[in-house]
Formats: C-alpha cells, sequence, structure tokens
C-alpha cells in the first residue's frame, strides 16, 4: 500500500465517526428542545397560577384594610390606622422592588441552548466536508 492509501483510511474513519457525531449531538439537541418546551408549559401554568394567587390576595388585603378602616371610622384612631396601613404598604412595595431589582437577570437556556448545538453542528458540518475534500 502507498502512502496516500495509508493515510486515506484514517480520514475515511475519522469523518465516517465525525458524521455519527453530528447526528447524535443533532438527536441530543432535539431532545434538550423537546425538555425545554415541557418545562416552559410548566411555567406557563405556575405564572398563570401565581397571577391569579397574586391578584386574589391583592383583593383580600383591600378588603381587609378597608375593613380596619370602617372599624376605625369614628374613633380617635382613624388617623393612625389610615397612616399605618398607608405606611406598611408603602414599605412592602419598597421591599418587593428593592427584592426585584437585587436580583440578576437570567436569559432562557433555551435559546441559548439551540444557538449553541447549531454553532457545534455547523462546525462539525465543515469539519466533515474539509475532511471529505481532501480525502482523494
Amino acid at each position: 500500500m502507498g502512502d496516500d492509501e495509508l493515510s486515506a483510511a484514517p480520514l475515511a474513519r475519522l469523518a465516517a465517526v465525525a458524521s455519527i457525531l453530528l447526528r447524535h449531538a443533532g438527536a441530543y439537541g432535539v431532545l434538550i428542545r423537546s425538555d425545554l418546551d415541557a418545562a416552559r408549559a410548566i411555567w406557563q401554568r405556575r405564572v398563570i397560577a401565581g397571577a391569579v394567587c397574586g391578584l386574589s390576595l391583592l383583593l383580600a388585603l383591600e378588603l381587609a384594610c378597608g375593613a380596619l378602616v370602617a372599624a376605625a371610622w369614628n374613633t380617635p384612631a382613624r388617623g393612625w390606622v389610615v397612616g399605618g396601613l398607608l405606611a406598611l404598604l408603602t414599605l412592602s412595595a419598597g421591599a418587593a422592588g428593592w427584592y426585584l431589582r437585587s436580583r440578576p437577570g437570567t436569559r432562557a437556556g433555551a435559546s441559548q441552548t439551540a444557538r449553541e448545538w447549531a454553532k457545534d453542528r455547523a462546525l462539525l458540518g465543515e469539519l466533515i466536508a474539509r475532511l471529505r475534500a481532501q480525502a482523494p
């Protein structure tokens, strides 16, 4: 066998292995995307449930505040009750705003993962194409 034949055999095997790895990576990409889509659906349901819970809590808080103000309306403590409720709700809103600002923003993993998989598949595809072009 000549030198060309000896060097062509490993390159052909390498191209075959790279092709298999490329298909395998693509299959894993599809699986990851499927898992992320399922997780997204779960999170959507949780967000809706959280919104309903939050709105219900807000209405209950408004009714409780109204009941407290109504109970204290004809008493000398009326101003203190209204002022105390205002201070409590203002502090709560400030604490919630601080909490939200202190948390770092996160990007969706699905789009990042999909971009990386696409880059890897393109890179492997180019590598295979070069190896096939170089093979006699």
